[in-house]
Protein backbone atom coordinates (compact mmCIF):
# COMPACT_ATOMS: atom_id res chain seq x y z
CA UNK A 1 0.00 0.00 0.00
CA UNK A 2 1.86 3.63 -0.94
CA UNK A 3 2.33 6.17 1.22
CA UNK A 4 -0.69 8.29 -0.41
CA UNK A 5 -3.45 5.56 -0.20
CA UNK A 6 -2.47 5.04 3.73
CA UNK A 7 -2.42 9.29 4.48
CA UNK A 8 -5.90 8.90 2.85
CA UNK A 9 -7.23 5.90 5.08
CA UNK A 10 -6.48 6.54 8.36
CA UNK A 11 -8.31 9.91 8.96
CA UNK A 12 -11.02 8.00 7.14
CA UNK A 13 -11.07 5.19 9.52
CA UNK A 14 -10.25 7.30 12.47
CA UNK A 15 -13.36 9.65 11.95
CA UNK A 16 -15.46 6.39 11.13
CA UNK A 17 -14.17 5.28 14.61
CA UNK A 18 -15.12 8.49 16.01
CA UNK A 19 -18.66 8.38 14.32
CA UNK A 20 -19.14 4.83 15.99
CA UNK A 21 -18.31 5.69 19.41
CA UNK A 22 -20.43 8.67 19.66
CA UNK A 23 -23.14 6.21 18.62
CA UNK A 24 -21.92 3.65 21.05
CA UNK A 25 -21.88 6.50 23.89
CA UNK A 26 -25.22 7.65 23.13
CA UNK A 27 -26.67 4.67 23.97
CA UNK A 28 -25.44 4.62 27.25
CA UNK A 29 -26.35 7.91 28.62
CA UNK A 30 -28.95 9.68 29.72
CA UNK A 31 -31.23 12.06 30.03
CA UNK A 32 -33.03 11.68 26.46
CA UNK A 33 -31.70 14.78 25.33
CA UNK A 34 -27.91 13.99 25.88
CA UNK A 35 -28.34 10.65 24.44
CA UNK A 36 -29.91 12.22 21.07
CA UNK A 37 -27.08 15.13 21.12
CA UNK A 38 -24.39 12.21 20.83
CA UNK A 39 -26.37 10.51 18.13
CA UNK A 40 -26.92 13.52 15.78
CA UNK A 41 -23.16 14.59 16.56
CA UNK A 42 -22.38 11.11 15.29
CA UNK A 43 -24.37 11.81 12.26
CA UNK A 44 -22.55 15.35 11.56
CA UNK A 45 -19.38 13.10 12.31
CA UNK A 46 -20.35 11.24 9.83
CA UNK A 47 -18.89 14.17 6.85
CA UNK A 48 -15.77 12.96 7.16
CA UNK A 49 -15.36 9.20 6.56
CA UNK A 50 -17.66 9.63 4.04
CA UNK A 51 -15.72 12.13 1.64
CA UNK A 52 -12.58 10.13 3.09
CA UNK A 53 -14.00 7.30 1.34
CA UNK A 54 -14.83 9.08 -1.94
CA UNK A 55 -11.14 10.31 -2.28
CA UNK A 56 -10.58 6.34 -3.49
CA UNK A 57 -13.19 6.75 -6.14
CA UNK A 58 -11.69 5.66 -9.49
CA UNK A 59 -12.61 5.33 -13.06
CA UNK A 60 -15.93 4.14 -14.08
CA UNK A 61 -16.37 2.87 -10.79
CA UNK A 62 -16.00 6.30 -9.61
CA UNK A 63 -18.69 7.48 -11.51
CA UNK A 64 -21.22 5.14 -9.87
CA UNK A 65 -19.42 5.11 -6.45
CA UNK A 66 -19.46 9.21 -6.04
CA UNK A 67 -23.46 9.44 -6.20
CA UNK A 68 -23.78 6.44 -4.01
CA UNK A 69 -21.84 8.07 -1.16
CA UNK A 70 -23.47 11.47 -2.13
CA UNK A 71 -26.74 9.67 -1.39
CA UNK A 72 -25.90 8.29 1.74
CA UNK A 73 -24.24 11.87 2.72
CA UNK A 74 -27.60 13.09 2.29
CA UNK A 75 -29.33 10.19 4.58
CA UNK A 76 -26.68 10.96 7.70
CA UNK A 77 -27.13 14.84 6.99
CA UNK A 78 -30.76 14.58 7.30
CA UNK A 79 -31.00 12.66 10.38
CA UNK A 80 -28.42 14.76 12.00
CA UNK A 81 -30.96 17.70 11.56
CA UNK A 82 -33.67 15.94 13.01
CA UNK A 83 -31.56 14.31 15.61
CA UNK A 84 -30.43 17.90 16.71
CA UNK A 85 -34.00 19.38 16.66
CA UNK A 86 -34.88 16.43 18.41
CA UNK A 87 -31.73 17.29 20.99
CA UNK A 88 -33.07 20.99 21.45
CA UNK A 89 -36.61 20.56 21.95
CA UNK A 90 -35.91 17.50 24.81
CA UNK A 91 -33.59 19.74 26.28
CA UNK A 92 -36.19 22.17 27.11
CA UNK A 93 -38.04 19.52 29.12
CA UNK A 94 -35.08 17.21 30.91
CA UNK A 95 -32.49 19.94 31.20
CA UNK A 96 -29.47 17.36 30.29
CA UNK A 97 -28.09 18.19 27.19
CA UNK A 98 -25.76 21.59 26.39
CA UNK A 99 -26.77 23.41 23.44
CA UNK A 100 -23.17 23.17 22.21
CA UNK A 101 -23.71 19.59 20.89
CA UNK A 102 -26.98 20.48 18.72
CA UNK A 103 -25.86 23.31 17.00
CA UNK A 104 -22.54 21.42 16.46
CA UNK A 105 -24.54 18.95 14.96
CA UNK A 106 -26.53 21.09 12.92
CA UNK A 107 -23.39 22.77 11.33
CA UNK A 108 -21.46 19.29 10.49
CA UNK A 109 -24.86 17.65 9.32
CA UNK A 110 -25.95 21.00 7.10
CA UNK A 111 -21.76 20.38 6.02
CA UNK A 112 -22.44 16.60 5.23
CA UNK A 113 -25.47 17.82 3.17
CA UNK A 114 -23.00 20.31 0.95
CA UNK A 115 -20.87 17.30 0.80
CA UNK A 116 -23.61 14.86 -0.27
CA UNK A 117 -24.94 17.47 -2.93
CA UNK A 118 -21.71 17.73 -3.98
CA UNK A 119 -20.43 14.28 -4.35
CA UNK A 120 -23.87 13.67 -6.43
CA UNK A 121 -23.77 16.57 -8.90
CA UNK A 122 -19.87 16.81 -9.80
CA UNK A 123 -19.71 13.11 -11.91
CA UNK A 124 -23.12 14.86 -13.84
CA UNK A 125 -21.34 17.93 -14.48
CA UNK A 126 -17.91 16.00 -15.28
CA UNK A 127 -19.69 13.75 -18.06
CA UNK A 128 -18.36 13.93 -21.80
CA UNK A 129 -21.59 14.75 -23.93
CA UNK A 130 -22.47 13.82 -26.94
CA UNK A 131 -20.37 11.16 -29.13
CA UNK A 132 -16.67 11.54 -30.37
CA UNK A 133 -15.99 13.26 -33.62
CA UNK A 134 -13.36 13.87 -36.21
CA UNK A 135 -11.68 16.65 -37.58
CA UNK A 136 -9.58 16.65 -40.74
CA UNK A 137 -6.69 18.61 -41.31
CA UNK A 138 -7.19 19.18 -44.96
CA UNK A 139 -4.13 20.97 -45.67
CA UNK A 140 -2.13 17.99 -44.60
CA UNK A 141 -4.58 15.21 -45.49
CA UNK A 142 -4.74 13.52 -41.50
CA UNK A 143 -7.61 13.31 -39.28
CA UNK A 144 -7.89 13.72 -35.25
CA UNK A 145 -10.55 12.64 -33.35
CA UNK A 146 -11.46 14.61 -30.50
CA UNK A 147 -13.28 12.24 -27.45
CA UNK A 148 -16.65 13.99 -27.04
CA UNK A 149 -19.76 16.01 -28.15
CA UNK A 150 -18.30 18.38 -25.19
CA UNK A 151 -15.16 19.19 -26.84
CA UNK A 152 -15.99 22.53 -30.27
CA UNK A 153 -13.63 23.95 -32.48
CA UNK A 154 -11.86 26.99 -31.58
CA UNK A 155 -10.15 30.16 -33.19
CA UNK A 156 -6.82 28.81 -33.95
CA UNK A 157 -4.24 32.09 -34.23
CA UNK A 158 -1.03 30.11 -34.82
CA UNK A 159 -2.05 26.62 -34.77
CA UNK A 160 -2.95 24.84 -37.52
CA UNK A 161 -6.20 23.87 -35.86
CA UNK A 162 -7.86 24.32 -31.75
CA UNK A 163 -9.90 22.93 -29.79
CA UNK A 164 -11.70 23.34 -26.58
CA UNK A 165 -13.83 21.91 -24.06
CA UNK A 166 -15.65 24.38 -21.04
CA UNK A 167 -16.35 21.59 -18.49
CA UNK A 168 -14.23 20.53 -17.27
CA UNK A 169 -11.86 23.14 -18.95
CA UNK A 170 -9.40 21.81 -21.69
CA UNK A 171 -7.83 22.86 -24.64
CA UNK A 172 -6.11 20.57 -27.14
CA UNK A 173 -4.42 22.21 -30.53
CA UNK A 174 -2.15 20.99 -33.77
CA UNK A 175 0.53 22.71 -33.20
CA UNK A 176 3.00 22.36 -36.04
CA UNK A 177 3.31 19.61 -38.94
CA UNK A 178 7.12 19.36 -40.14
CA UNK A 179 7.95 17.18 -42.97
CA UNK A 180 9.78 13.24 -41.35
CA UNK A 181 10.61 11.34 -44.85
CA UNK A 182 12.81 9.04 -42.00
CA UNK A 183 13.00 8.01 -38.44
CA UNK A 184 15.48 10.62 -37.42
CA UNK A 185 13.12 13.30 -38.70
CA UNK A 186 10.42 11.70 -36.16
CA UNK A 187 13.08 11.58 -33.89
CA UNK A 188 14.18 15.16 -34.42
CA UNK A 189 10.52 16.41 -33.52
CA UNK A 190 10.14 14.38 -30.47
CA UNK A 191 13.85 15.93 -29.16
CA UNK A 192 12.73 19.91 -29.53
CA UNK A 193 9.58 19.25 -27.25
CA UNK A 194 12.08 17.64 -25.28
CA UNK A 195 14.01 21.00 -24.89
CA UNK A 196 10.52 22.90 -24.46
CA UNK A 197 9.73 20.93 -21.88
CA UNK A 198 12.88 21.35 -20.11
CA UNK A 199 12.62 25.03 -20.89
CA UNK A 200 8.97 25.14 -19.20
CA UNK A 201 9.65 22.42 -16.11
CA UNK A 202 6.37 20.20 -15.53
CA UNK A 203 6.24 17.34 -13.05
CA UNK A 204 6.44 14.51 -15.56
CA UNK A 205 3.52 11.82 -15.50
CA UNK A 206 3.85 9.65 -18.47
CA UNK A 207 6.72 9.28 -20.82
CA UNK A 208 6.49 6.70 -23.93
CA UNK A 209 6.40 5.54 -27.44
CA UNK A 210 3.79 3.62 -29.25
CA UNK A 211 2.08 2.81 -31.96
CA UNK A 212 -1.50 4.62 -32.46
CA UNK A 213 -4.88 2.46 -33.85
CA UNK A 214 -4.32 3.43 -36.88
CA UNK A 215 -0.78 2.19 -37.60
CA UNK A 216 0.99 5.65 -36.53
CA UNK A 217 4.08 5.57 -34.14
CA UNK A 218 3.67 8.12 -31.46
CA UNK A 219 5.55 9.95 -28.61
CA UNK A 220 3.22 11.20 -25.65
CA UNK A 221 4.77 12.75 -22.34
CA UNK A 222 2.30 14.15 -19.60
CA UNK A 223 2.69 16.01 -16.88
CA UNK A 224 1.34 18.60 -14.73
CA UNK A 225 2.97 22.17 -14.00
CA UNK A 226 1.99 25.31 -11.72
CA UNK A 227 -0.31 27.84 -13.84
CA UNK A 228 -1.77 31.55 -12.93
CA UNK A 229 -4.80 29.63 -11.71
CA UNK A 230 -4.01 26.71 -10.30
CA UNK A 231 -2.24 22.90 -11.93
CA UNK A 232 -1.95 22.47 -14.95
CA UNK A 233 -1.94 19.10 -17.03
CA UNK A 234 -0.17 19.47 -20.06
CA UNK A 235 0.28 16.98 -22.70
CA UNK A 236 2.32 16.53 -25.49
CA UNK A 237 2.31 14.25 -28.66
CA UNK A 238 4.61 13.62 -31.74
CA UNK A 239 2.71 11.13 -34.49
CA UNK A 240 4.38 9.76 -37.36
CA UNK A 241 1.93 9.91 -40.01
CA UNK A 242 2.29 7.68 -42.24
CA UNK A 243 6.52 7.85 -42.08
CA UNK A 244 5.99 11.10 -43.94
CA UNK A 245 5.62 13.78 -41.34
CA UNK A 246 5.48 14.37 -37.73
CA UNK A 247 2.18 15.76 -36.65
CA UNK A 248 2.69 17.84 -33.05
CA UNK A 249 -0.29 17.95 -30.54
CA UNK A 250 -0.59 19.75 -27.26
CA UNK A 251 -3.17 19.46 -24.36
CA UNK A 252 -3.94 21.22 -21.15
CA UNK A 253 -6.32 20.48 -18.66
CA UNK A 254 -7.08 23.23 -16.18
CA UNK A 255 -7.61 22.46 -12.83
CA UNK A 256 -10.56 24.71 -11.50
CA UNK A 257 -11.89 22.42 -8.29
CA UNK A 258 -10.41 22.98 -4.72
CA UNK A 259 -11.34 19.27 -2.97
CA UNK A 260 -9.36 16.53 -3.09
CA UNK A 261 -12.00 14.21 -4.34
CA UNK A 262 -13.11 16.82 -7.44
CA UNK A 263 -9.77 17.52 -8.17
CA UNK A 264 -9.04 13.66 -8.32
CA UNK A 265 -12.44 13.17 -11.09
CA UNK A 266 -10.99 16.20 -13.11
CA UNK A 267 -7.54 14.70 -13.86
CA UNK A 268 -8.75 11.20 -14.94
CA UNK A 269 -10.95 13.56 -17.35
CA UNK A 270 -7.95 15.49 -18.48
CA UNK A 271 -5.94 12.06 -18.38
CA UNK A 272 -8.92 10.39 -20.80
CA UNK A 273 -9.21 12.71 -22.83
CA UNK A 274 -5.55 13.62 -23.46
CA UNK A 275 -4.89 10.06 -24.00
CA UNK A 276 -7.91 9.86 -26.76
CA UNK A 277 -6.71 13.28 -28.85
CA UNK A 278 -3.46 12.51 -28.60
CA UNK A 279 -3.07 9.44 -30.12
CA UNK A 280 -5.54 9.64 -32.71
CA UNK A 281 -3.77 10.92 -35.91
CA UNK A 282 -5.36 9.24 -38.64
Amino acid sequence: MDPDTIGRLIPTVLAGCVSVWLLIRAANLTPRSRQVSSAALACGVGVFPITGAATFARGEGGSILLPALGVLALGVAVTGLVLAVWALRARASDHGAGIAGPVVAVLLSGLTGCAGGGLILFPLLNRPLGPAWSYQVAAHGFELTLPSGSWRQADASKELARFGCPNPPMVSSVKEVRPAPTETGFDAAIADLRELIRRHPSTPLEDRRGVNAHGHAYWVYVGEEDGPGGKVLVALSVTWWRKEKAVVVIFEGHHRMLSQVARQQETQRFRADAESVLTSVK
